[in-house]
């Protein structure tokens, strides 16, 4: 929480304007990583998939179809550069890796570099789960610690300058900062998701997220839940249910009192009911 008011101490000097009512912000998650492939081996070969993802460390760096995955994508994150006025990134390596490929300039030596004439910012508070929040969450079976840093950084985003920009990380961070938003999020590796949110009296708004990228072999349809009952996919919003957050307000357990209706229809990727499961 200090390294994010230091931040915004800072952006506050340099774009003097103060916080922006309305915002456009871009969720992405990284693209996929090794760390990601030595995971999906340990439901083949437990112990061989466990010694993979030790070896990968917690920095680990894109796969090559990681890298094809960006490729993919990033002609439509081009269409959207030019209206981010920001990116801000985890500073782990696949997060800006993913950022520098989906919105940053060729470098003329086969890579890419941050754009010219925007900031970018490695957000220390972006990254995936800590060592004692994975601990928490496998011993105590709580989230507590991790939920206090997402909360931390939606109060931080409420009072960023920025009209538009992009927020590039890690999709269990992304999924609980939207769920505490009233949205439920499957964030597959390299997908771009747009929210539109506003600042009201030190809350933070959010109409239902769009998605607007993903590489062609994903491997889950993303979908999301509103609070509301709001479902929407690929093929755009069914709706545009408002979530509010006070951030100063909730309370840990509000986190599961966020209203789920009983019936919850799932949707293809033209945005039309398939099937209802109960809960």
């Amino acid at each position: 929480q200090r390294e994010l008011k230091d931040l915004q101490k800072q952006i506050a000097s340099e774009y003097p304007g103060g916080p922006t009512a309305s915002k456009t912000i871009y969720f992405v998650r990284h693209a996929e990583s090794t760390s990601n492939v030595a995971r999906e081996s340990i439901s083949r070969n437990r112990i061989r998939g466990t010694v993979q993802l030790c070896a990968q460390g917690f920095d680990s760096a894109l796969s090559d179809e990681g890298r094809r995955q960006l490729l993919e994508v990033r002609p439509e994150a081009r269409r959207i550069e030019p209206q981010i006025e920001a990116v801000l990134h985890s500073p782990l390596k696949r997060a800006a890796q993913t950022a520098r490929t989906l919105f940053g300039d060729e470098d003329g030596q086969g890579g890419y570099r941050p754009s010219e004439g925007k900031p970018w910012f490695a957000v220390k508070a972006l990254k995936e789960m800590k060592f004692k929040e994975h601990a928490q969450a496998n011993i105590a079976r709580s989230e507590s610690i991790m939920r206090a840093r997402v909360l931390a950084l939606i109060e931080f985003v409420a009072l960023l300058p920025f009209r538009t920009f992009a927020l590039v990380g890690h999709s269990r961070f992304f999924t609980m900062m939207l769920k505490l938003l009233g949205a439920r999020v499957r964030f597959v590796n390299a997908s771009v998701w747009e929210v539109s949110a506003r600042t009201v009296g030190g809350q933070l708004q959010c109409t239902a997220p769009k998605l607007i990228a993903q590489p062609s072999n994903a491997k889950a349809l993303p979908s999301f839940m509103t609070s509301g009952g709001q479902a929407s996919s690929a093929g755009g919003l069914n709706g545009a249910t408002t979530s509010t957050l006070s951030a100063g307000l909730r309370s840990e357990s509000d986190e599961e009192a966020l209203p789920v209706p009983a019936d919850r229809p799932e949707y293809d990727v033209r945005g039309r009911p398939v099937s209802v499961k109960a809960r």
